[in-house]
């Protein structure tokens, strides 16, 4: 495992100690250098003492709490130095201790025990022992060893007398090799441990009982206990390898009813328990892991140890002071080094949208932020509580800072305030200021007041320093509304003699209007339109949606003090009748027109509305009339339909238009012939072009009218005349206007459609109209007057 990915472990866990470190120590004998120990103890009631077991027979011990150490060996009966697995030592006086493990030249196992604090040893093992490994006492009489199984019998030997004399239980629990056991009370409470198997005693170890299944059948060299929790090593299989990559710890918080495990990649043979929560375990390949939550979590705590060292045991005499033995004797320690501390130029409060550089102390090998960056400084941009660990390599020094606070000051949202309430109309000026003060303002043009006199539309921009200190770059819009060109329309002349009016009217709809006219600051009409009847200069101010007020072009209205001087003499009283003809023929008529004004009127042109069957030849322009006199005006028809054909004439006098309505009839021509036998054949005309219908209109009424107008029609067609009209509104101007409309319409007995068509006007000014009807390919034409 890499030192980096080793960093992001302790960080990522975290554990109480901050700093797991250990240094070897090898102030001892040399020949004690280089051996693989197995155990470690120190006297719970003076831990100055302390001893070490392992291979080739040999142990330590130090009266200095660990400083230095003395070493002796197991000799056999002959005096010779004896190979022994030492893998258990226990001592419960300063004096008295014991040792045991498998002699690895007979193969069987053997106990030890010293009166003089380990210096010497001597044999006390049982007869017919051929399986020994850990062992447990109380006191210094009573206690126990165990061993056997992974196909043999379990034994577990239990000594009152200090090893003098021994007895035994004998149980074949299949696949559990026996390894290490905790008495602690001479009849009650005891446990041991083998092979995936934990084991209790209430009755100071003379019976037995398997409790607990650990998980599988693999090798647990060490128990430890607190309460109902055991912390076990494992390594895989009964005997436990020492090559494969199997190996952990098993933990319990329930006396074995349940069990949780966490794998190292290693094999296990050491464990310790500080408390429930907080314990250590130890194996092959310088595994050392440490859990502060129970076992939940596990972490490396191996800084100092060896690479590829075995560890095989570890003991702590309290939270500080700690031994792992294994290839080699190693001390913890906690080294002497500050942790690191975090600086910042611009303080721990900043304003949001910022970034703050957070810098760690240097002296370093790395760090490991709590946001997870690596690096001694970070970019921090958002608030919250920041610490940093730094790692030493040369001393394994592992330091937590102090959390510091990172504060976001809200940047103000700036409100900006508009004088004139709303948007501007074009023309003034506005004061645009904000809301609030701030310590420092500057506008887009570089001014650096509170407010800004703007004249015209466009997006204004300023920077502020609020009172954290915070900069804000905003911008305001504003738009100065157009003020209205009001544009004045009329229905009727601007010229006009006396005792008739116009009607003056704006273009667009408005708010609000004022009819003014020149000479007189007297409002003459709020109204839309206006009907003036007297000469003069007339305007009108208008006020938009905005409140934007806007003046229109002058319009001279001239009243002359005249009366049409024009008479006709018609036919009937309604109508200039040419009477009939029939298809081709042209048959005119003189229509007398007299001067009752006293000077000479000239007469340039009339002008007929649809121009089609009636007709006034053009060589007889310009007539004039003499003051008294009376000329003729030659008016022709040629029937372009049969039955009733109408048309307008308009002629304009001094004051007005004047409107003579024209009535005609087409009428049908008989022709006959011969067929070459003879048989006369009569032909009668009933349509022009294809044409095989008549349809007339009536006149408007009223006229004027006011809310409705009605015009009745008649037609020859048998078919659904009313779907086949297009009605069109014209005002006097020529523009199409809406006005809705319906249609009423009978067949009589001679089968003509008759019917009427209503016409909506309560939408329409004041003025002249005309009522365009299509049908069938003609147009015919009715005019009306709205008056209101």
């Amino acid at each position: 495992m890499s030192k980096f990915i080793f960093y992001i472990l302790l960080f990522v866990f975290g554990f109480s100690l901050t700093n797991a470190n250990w240094k070897k120590n090898t102030n001892m004998p040399r020949e004690y250098q280089n051996v693989i120990y197995l155990d470690v103890f120190f006297l719970p009631d003076n831990p100055q003492l302390g001893w070490i077991c392992g291979y080739e027979g040999k142990t330590l011990r130090t009266t200095d709490g660990g400083i230095s150490w003395f070493g002796s060996r197991i000799f056999n009966q002959i005096g010779m130095p004896r190979e022994v697995q030492l893998e258990s030592i226990h001592f419960k006086t300063e004096l008295v201790g014991y040792t045991s493990g498998p002699d690895l030249i007979t193969g069987f196992g053997v106990i030890y025990k010293t009166t003089d604090g380990g210096a010497t040893w001597f044999d006390i093992t049982p007869a017919n022992v051929t399986d020994l490994w850990g062992t447990y006492f109380l006191t210094e009489d009573i206690g126990l060893v165990i061993g056997g199984g992974c196909g043999s019998s379990q034994y577990f030997w239990r000594t009152v007398n200090g090893g003098q004399t021994w007895t035994s239980v004998i149980y074949n629990h299949p696949g559990s090799k026996m390894s290490d056991a905790i008495l602690y009370e001479e009849n009650g409470l005891a446990y041991a441990v083998g092979s995936g198997t934990l084991w209790k005693s209430n009755n100071g170890g003379r019976s037995w009982l398997p409790i607990s299944n650990t998980g599988g059948m693999d090798w647990h060299e060490e128990i430890t206990r607190v309460d109902n929790t055991f912390l076990i090593p494992y390594s895989e299989g009964c005997f436990g390898s020492t090559v494969t990559s199997v190996g952990g710890v098993r933990i319990t918080h329930d006396e074995g009813r349940t069990w949780s495990q966490f794998n190292t990649g290693a094999p296990m043979f050491g464990s310790f328990l500080h408390d429930k929560d907080r314990g250590w375990g130890v194996g092959f390949n310088q595994t050392v892991i440490y859990t502060s939550d129970g076992g939940k979590t596990w972490v490396p705590r191996n800084c100092g140890i060896e690479p590829g060292a075995t560890m095989d045991d570890i003991w702590f005499i309290d939270d500080t002071t700690g031994w792992v033995v294994g290839s080699g004797v190693y001390e913890f320690y906690i080294p002497n080094a500050d942790p690191p501390k975090i600086t910042s130029e611009k303080g721990f409060s900043i304003c949001e949208g910022d970034t703050i550089e957070l810098v760690a102390s240097e002296g370093y090998d790395a760090y490991i932020w709590s946001s997870g960056q690596t690096t001694r400084s970070v970019l921090v941009t958002k608030p919250g509580n920041y610490f940093v660990r730094g790692f030493i390599d040369s001393i394994c020094y592992d330091g937590m800072s102090e959390a510091v606070n990172i504060q976001f000051y809200q940047r103000t949202v700036p409100e900006f305030l508009l004088s004139s309430g709303g948007q501007p109309c074009k023309g003034e000026s506005a004061i645009l200021s904000l809301k609030g003060d701030f310590q420092y303002y500057e506008w887009f043009d570089g001014s650096n007041e509170s407010e800004i006199e703007i004249t015209e539309s466009g997006v204004y921009s300023i920077k502020l320093i609020d009172s954290n200190g915070c900069e804000i770059n905003d911008s305001f819009e504003v738009m100065f509304r157009p003020n209205p060109e009001p544009e004045i329309l009329n229905i009727g002349r601007k010229n006009f003699c006396i005792g008739d009016s116009v009607l003056l009217f704006t273009s667009e709809i408005y708010s609000n209007y004022m009819w003014f006219k020149s000479g007189s600051n007297d409002v003459v009409s709020i109204n839309r339109e206006y009907w003036a009847d007297e000469s003069g200069t007339y305007y009108v101010m208008v006020e938009n949606e905005y409140g934007c007020v806007g003046l229109s072009d002058i319009v001279i209205i001239t009243v002359r003090n005249e009366t049409d001087i024009l008479e006709f003499t018609l036919t009937d009283e309604k109508y200039f009748s040419l009477d009939s003809a029939y298809y081709s023929q042209l048959n005119c008529r003189m229509l007398r027109i007299t001067n009752s004004g006293n000077r000479t009127y000239t007469l340039e042109d009339v002008y007929i509305f649809k121009n089609i069957a009636f007709s006034t030849p053009q060589s007889q322009f310009p007539i004039m009339i003499p003051s008294g006199e009376t000329v003729m005006l030659k008016v022709c028809f040629s029937p372009g339909r049969l039955g009733e054909n109408l048309d307008s004439l308009i002629l304009a006098d001094v004051c007005t238009d004047r409107l003579i309505e024209l009535l005609g009839f087409g009428i049908n021509e008989g022709f006959e012939d011969l067929t070459k036998c003879e048989v006369p054949l009569i032909f009668e005309l009933n349509s022009f072009a294809g044409q095989s219908f008549s349809f007339g209109l009536g006149n408007a009424v009223p006229n004027p009218a006011n809310e409705l107008v009605k015009v009745q029609f008649s037609s020859s067609n048998n078919d659904n005349v009313a779907d086949n009209m297009n009605i069109r509104i014209f005002n006097s101007i020529g523009n199409q206007v809406y006005a809705g409309h319906r249609i009423l319409s009978s067949k009589n007995q001679a089968g003509y459609i008759n019917g009427e068509i209503f016409i909506n006007t309560s939408e329409l000014l004041s003025g002249l109209y005309v009522i365009a009807i299509e049908i069938y390919g003609e147009i015919l034409t009715e005019k009306f007057t709205v008056f209101k």
